[in-house]
C-alpha cells in the first residue's frame, strides 16, 4: 500500500510556518496553496500515489504554468523510499519558492524556461 506520510507531514507543517500559506483537505489529497501578489502556487500531493503536482497562476499576466513529479517505477525503490525521496524534493522547491519575496520570480524562471533562455 502507497502512503505518503512523510510527505504529508511536511506539506502540513508549512501551512502553519509559511506566511500567505493555506493547506486544503480534498477527497484523495491535500494541497499547499501559496499566495503571494497576485501569484498562486499549488501543491497537491494524492494520498496513495507516488507523485505531486504543481499548479502555478499569474493572475495579471494571465500567465500558467502545470508540472508533476513521479516516483514510482524507476527502480526498486519501495514505498517508504519513494515517500523520503518526495519528501526531501517538496522540502527544497518549498523552501526555495518561500524564500521569493515576489511569486512572481518563480514565474519568470518558468516563462525563460519555456523559451529557451537561460
Amino acid at each position: 500500500m502507497v502512503t505518503n506520510t512523510e510527505s504529508q507531514a511536511l506539506l502540513r507543517s508549512y501551512a502553519a510556518t509559511i506566511p500567505d500559506c493555506e493547506l486544503v483537505e480534498l477527497q484523495g489529497a491535500i494541497e499547499l496553496r501559496i499566495r503571494r501578489g497576485g501569484v498562486t502556487i499549488v501543491i497537491t500531493l494524492p494520498n496513495d500515489v507516488h507523485e505531486w503536482f504543481v499548479d502555478l497562476q499569474d493572475v495579471a499576466s494571465g500567465l500558467k504554468h502545470h508540472d508533476w513529479y513521479d516516483y514510482a517505477g524507476y527502480d526498486a525503490s519501495t514505498s517508504e523510499e519513494m515517500d523520503r525521496d518526495m519528501a526531501d524534493d517538496l522540502r527544497s522547491f518549498v523552501e526555495n519558492v518561500s524564500r521569493e519575496r515576489k511569486l512572481s520570480g518563480v514565474l519568470t524562471v518558468l516563462r525563460n524556461a519555456k523559451h529557451g533562455v537561460g
